[in-house]
């Protein structure tokens, strides 16, 4: 049964650490959104202690200000209610559909095999590239955050379907700007840990150099670099032990020996500055002997790999969201009426029905605006902004037409003077042949005598003139041109 803490739904449980729980949850809203979240929960012994309380929700609080495509989002930190535990704080994340570099490692160990190098390469770039996206953070105020991982591992680096690796686990990171570490609280797993770090001495970018090199290390090795019986030994082992030449395990791989042993370098002052240095020093080595891998083959090995746990979590997902609107019913649903926004003439207001016998001319309006002339009349009587009535111009082309045809027939029976080309412009109705006429006589052209049975179907046809058939210079369009296009009425 899934378990609700307000606008969020815990649906069952993905994995369990040493630092944290992690489930697949729900973000719901209003109107039927839904979205599957990532939902992390501290183990509650973490929690009892105040400062680390206070720490967690200003770090996290940071890593919500880190936006980069290879960097797992943060979206929100609650406090939920727990029957046995009583209040529990929980991070919410973008739940990314794939597996940690460390699921990987382990699938391709039980098939007998290792993870390709170009497929390694590609997931360390990204992850140095999220890194250095942290690293750099500034805060509101432009001032440098000094933002510290402190806890990089195969765990905390997910491949996703896409291809693309995300730095996830920015919820136990360090603020160096801010004040220290609590006292005898180290976050993350000591494997990857630097001296320095293990040490208690001051902390910087640096220290997730050494670790995203260890895990490099030991991707490219397929074996454990620090690691030993227990956490003594591995301490131990980071603080007196250098690391090996990755080509005492992959002699092939020799051409990274020097970059990795810089990375990994005791002393802070002998590594790297940032894992874009980093990142960069083994692009250099990987690009000259073709070894690094697009995202698309990066993917096809998730699938490879994961593919048969990744379905079994969609059917979990599915399974537990069976009673729920699927999406189909979702987007064919009526959406809920809202309120007219004071202040603001709703569309009901400027939109009129185009009348049953509306001229051919009318199709012409769209969606977007209706076809009325671009005269400095209309553009005068409608300011910019305000939506103009898309219906009532069929009625004026039509009048327009019947006024124009009924004002040549009674001409050419009473034979009066011809009206001035100016005059007929108003109207925006010329008749076919003014356009090829001299302005002299391009208004006496199409008259006709009265007995002229030919005069007669102006009267009856006076959509004619909207649709001109010669060859001449085209006739005053009342569509709208691209130097001045018609008004967006929303």
């Amino acid at each position: 049964m899934a378990k609700k803490d307000g606008r969020y739904e815990i649906l069952f449980k993905l994995a369990s650490g040493g630092m944290a729980t992690v489930y697949v949850g729900r973000a719901r809203g209003s109107m039927g959104f839904s979205q599957l979240v990532a939902i992390k929960e501290p183990h509650p012994h973490l929690l009892d202690d105040p400062q680390y309380r206070k720490e967690l929700v200003a770090e996290a609080r940071l890593a919500s200000l880190i936006h980069h495509v290879n960097v797992v989002d943060v979206r929100d930190v609650y406090v939920a209610s727990d029957d046995v535990h009583g209040k529990q704080i929980r991070l919410v994340m973008d739940y990314i559909e794939g597996a940690s570099l460390g699921e990987l490692l382990v699938a391709a160990s039980r098939a007998g095999e290792r993870l390709p190098v170009r497929v390694v390469m590609r997931v360390i770039l990204d992850a140095c590239a999220g890194l250095h996206a942290a690293h750099e953070l500034v805060d509101e105020k432009g001032r440098a955050v000094g933002l510290v991982h402190r806890d990089v591992s195969p765990q905390n680096l997910l491949v996703g379907v896409d291809g693309a690796t995300r730095v996830s686990d920015f919820g136990v990171a360090k603020a160096t700007a801010m004040a220290t570490t609590h006292s005898g609280s180290l976050k993350g797993k000591l494997a990857y840990m630097s001296p320095e770090y293990v040490q208690g001495r001051a902390i910087d970018r640096r220290v997730d150099v050494f670790a995203i090199a260890t895990v490099a290390w030991e991707a490219l090795a397929g074996k454990r670099l620090f690691r030993g019986d227990n956490d003594v030994d591995t301490a131990q082992r980071i603080l007196s032990r250098d690391a090996p030449p990755l080509s005492k395990e992959v002699p092939e791989l020799a051409a990274f020996d020097d970059v990795l042993e810089t990375a990994l370098a005791k002393d802070p002052n002998d590594r790297f500055a940032t894992t874009q240095a980093l990142a960069s020093a083994l692009e250099s080595v990987a690009q000259a002997r073709g070894l690094v891998a697009g995202h698309a083959e990066v993917a096809a090995i998730v699938k490879k790999l994961a593919g048969q746990e990744l379905e079994s979590r969609r059917a979990h997902v599915r399974d537990k969201l069976a009673g729920e609107p699927g999406f189909i019913s979702l987007m064919s649903a009526d959406p809920p009426s809202l309120p007219p926004s004071s202040g603001a003439p709703s569309l009901s207001t400027t939109v009129v029905d185009a009348p049953a016998a509306a001229p051919p001319a009318a199709p012409a309006a769209s969606a977007y605006g209706s076809a009325e002339p671009t005269t400095s009349d209309t553009s005068h009587s409608h300011p910019a902004g305000v939506p103009k009535p898309r219906s009532l111009a069929p009625v004026v082309v039509a009048f327009l037409a019947l006024a124009g045809g009924a004002g040549i027939f009674i001409a050419a029976t009473h034979k009066t003077p011809a009206m001035p080309a100016a005059t007929t412009t108003t109207h925006e109705t010329p008749a076919p042949a003014l356009s090829s006429a001299p302005a002299e006589t391009a208004s006496i052209a199409p008259l006709a005598p009265s007995h002229a049975p030919s005069a007669r179907p102006a009267m009856t046809a006076p959509h004619v003139h909207l649709a001109p058939t010669h060859t001449g210079a085209p006739a005053a369009s009342t569509a709208p041109t691209s130097a001045d296009p018609p008004p967006n009425p929303y």
